[in-house]
């Protein structure tokens, strides 16, 4: 397709090196696709394409200003807004996270290693029923 753009009807004696716009109909997750309409190098138009082929659930991000290269994070606008958006990523949280103390007991079939002294503390803690606090983790009594 790009090629097509930039020579015309000669693009039919020149193989298509990325069929894209055929794969982009065996998407099947959730697409974002974020292409800039100051791109010149790829066309955004052809991002356009690409968007209307996929048929699972899509969001199409078109920043004026952006060009091939840009940086995505140069503009929250352009990638990271939304991402958090269109996959509903939850919101930071600085609450300890609850997780239930059958997580931390020793599975009968499985054969663990004490040889760090982390998952030997670890161990102990969860065998003597002791609240453990691993980055925001606390387990609740049952």
């Amino acid at each position: 397709a790009l090629c097509r753009e930039f020579i015309g009807g000669l693009s039919e004696l020149v193989q298509e090196r990325f069929p894209n716009e055929e794969l982009m109909k065996r998407v099947t997750s959730p697409l974002l696709l974020v292409h800039g309409k100051a791109d010149t190098v790829v066309p955004w138009s052809h991002g356009r394409r690409l968007y209307d082929a996929c048929s699972s659930r899509k969001r199409l991000v078109t920043p004026e200003l952006m060009q091939h290269n840009t940086n995505l994070l140069t503009d929250p606008a352009f990638f990271v807004l939304p991402m958090l958006q269109f996959f509903t990523l939850p919101d930071y949280s600085f609450d300890d996270l609850t997780v239930p103390p059958w997580v931390f007991e020793r599975h009968p079939l499985v054969k663990r290693s004490e040889g760090s002294p982390r998952r030997a503390a670890a161990a102990a803690a969860a065998d003597d029923g002791r609240v453990q606090r691993h980055r925001g983790l606390v387990p609740v009594p049952g």
